[in-house]
């Protein structure tokens, strides 16, 4: 065959034939060698194509005309796909008939009798080009086997198996391997590279596992990867071509979520708040399954023994139940995201037991500001897609119980001094060392509205301390509320100059932001809570001397 503009002879045969993507593909087209016919039969050998430029060699044809049982042994160089693929028109193509049920066609393959060789130096496709690509497959008497070996993207794959595609259960089945692919490479050769938070990741990926191929399934099982410095275990795969439900059951040992995160831009941070939930993704959703790790580091939180049993259909994503150890205590939880409307909303029930909340704080926010053995239970619905439209609209039923615990941002105990001094005009006690408050034990109940926590059940003991109270911590603003009524606890060495208060309800309020909120003791009420029971002992004592008895309860003899 002469050289040939095949393109033109195409363009003249209508506007419906076939046009490649690159309209400079199909101008050059040459072959020659050697062809040998029979009644039965057809044999090309010697066979050298000029396609552009490449160049195909070697042998092909047809063993049998009744059975079209043919052979090819062909070798490639460097052939660019993309090229060749067809253009694209204006008339878009007809949409797939939904009373038609998706299939794979694997039993066509049982009527194509095939046996042969393809090697390909180089194979670009979608920007991806593989090197050393090594095809054999046999398809005979309703079996095929086959597999692929090539090199590429700083590593290698390679797949292998086979089957039975004739019958009324046709499936194919093998394994996968992969060795040093660069994730990172990938992405840059289809124009998707991502700048992430650690560099250094999505530079090595290897593994293997075990596929299943059907006509109306696809799944992949004893699956272990190696991403980077993290491993991945379990199965995955898709039940149902239909309804593109996939299931899976994975496990990793260990990942730093934030390590593969966008990294974030001083432009970025000092912008609006970005979504936090990927809505046109979740609507997209159709899975089904269970996720786990050892140990998962996310938003600065370390996480261990993590454990999510994930459903996502319709728009509604569902990660029910999903437990976590988390800073000495335990994490248990559901949360369910209803993607379907203009604003996510969520459904929460969420319940952390004795957590180290200054962990959790020094990680989330890095701060110190409260520490303790943490138990918490929060159930309720929001609306919002950024933190501080989440925190506006979530309304929840919210107790708490802290233990061991200390407030950095005031010292109650000295504060009560300074007002104990001011009020007997004696002098100012000396600043503490420290303004922080010991936490024995608090404890509260209330309702989250509006990003505002309100308890009117409060509960607390410091070491000198029993108080009681209401009032608020507005989230959004970082600020705090509350009316105090405190006790001085007798008896205690930390009382300290407090101890001829015990026994005195002492007003006292907390205001202003929560790392150093403005601590107000009303002496007038602490000057009333003095005279009412200085009036009430003197009072007793009259009385007891005008019985003749003692506070002891002991008689004494009348005064002669």
């Amino acid at each position: 065959l002469a050289e040939t503009a095949l393109s033109d002879l195409l363009a003249r045969i209508g506007p419906d034939a076939y046009r490649p993507a690159d309209p400079d593909a199909l101008r050059r087209v040459s072959a020659q060698g050697r062809w040998s016919l029979s009644t039965s039969s057809v044999h090309l050998t010697g066979l050298i194509v000029q396609l552009d430029d490449t160049r195909v060699t070697g042998s092909a044809g047809i063993d049998d005309f009744g059975t079209l049982a043919s052979r090819f042994d062909l070798s490639v160089g460097a052939l660019d796909l993309d090229g060749y693929l067809p253009a694209e028109t204006a008339v878009p193509a007809a949409p797939a008939d939904p009373a038609e049920p998706t299939r794979i066609p694997l039993s066509d393959l049982a009527g194509m009798p095939l046996e042969g060789r393809l090697r390909i130096d180089a194979l670009t496709a979608s920007g991806v080009t593989l090197e050393a690509v090594d095809l054999t497959l046999d398809a005979r008497d309703g079996n095929v086997s086959t597999a692929l070996s090539a090199r590429g993207l700083g590593g290698t794959l390679g797949l292998e198996g086979g089957g039975r595609v004739a019958g009324e259960s046709p499936a194919l089945s093998g394994t996968l391997t992969v060795d040093g692919l660069a994730p990172r490479t990938l992405l840059a050769a289809l124009d998707a590279e991502v700048e992430t938070a650690d560099p250094n990741v999505l530079q090595r990926f290897a593994g293997r596992a075990d596929w299943r191929l059907t006509p109306t399934a696809a799944a992949l099982t004893d699956m272990r990867w190696q991403l980077d410095d993290t491993t991945l275990t379990g199965t995955a795969g898709i039940d149902d071509l239909d309804s593109a439900t996939a299931r899976f059951d994975l496990a990793v040992d260990r990942l730093n979520l934030d390590a593969y995160l966008p990294a974030e831009s001083e432009a970025a941070a000092e912008s609006e708040e970005t979504e936090l939930i990927p809505v046109d993704a979740i609507r997209d959703l159709a899975l089904d399954g269970r996720l786990r790790a050892g140990q998962l580091v996310v938003s600065g939180l370390t996480l261990a023994n993590v454990d999510a049993r994930v459903s996502a259909r319709d728009g509604v994503l569902r990660l029910a139940p999903l437990t976590a150890s988390l800073y000495g205590g335990d994490y248990r939880g559901t949360i369910t995201v209803d993607a379907t409307g203009a604003t996510p909303a969520l459904t929460l029930d969420q319940s952390l037991s004795a957590v180290q909340i200054g962990e959790v704080l020094d990680s989330f926010f890095a701060t110190d500001l409260v520490s303790g053995a943490l138990s918490l239970k929060l159930a309720g619905t929001g609306t919002g897609n950024t933190f501080t439209d989440l925190l506006r609209g979530l309304a929840a039923d919210v107790s708490l119980d802290l233990s061991d615990g200390v407030y950095r941002g005031a010292n109650l105990t000295w504060q009560l001094e300074r007002a104990r001094a001011l009020l007997r005009n004696e002098a100012a006690p000396p600043p503490p060392e420290s303004d922080t408050t010991p936490i024995r034990t608090l404890a509260a109940t209330g309702r989250m509205v509006d990003g505002v926590l309100q308890t009117s059940d409060l509960t607390a003991r410091t070491d000198a301390l029993q108080l009681l109270g209401s009032g608020g911590i507005n989230l959004l603003e970082l600020a705090l509320d509350y009316d105090l009524k405190a006790r001085v606890i007798e008896g205690t060495p930390a009382a300290g100059r407090l101890g001829d208060l015990a026994g005195l309800s002492i007003p006292l309020s907390l205001s202003g932001p929560l790392g150093g909120p403005k601590v107000g003791v009303d002496l007038q009420g602490l000057l009333t809570s003095t005279l009412r029971d200085t009036v009430r002992d003197r009072a007793r004592d009259a009385l007891l001397d005008r019985l003749g008895g003692s506070e002891s309860g002991e008689a004494t003899a009348p005064a002669p």
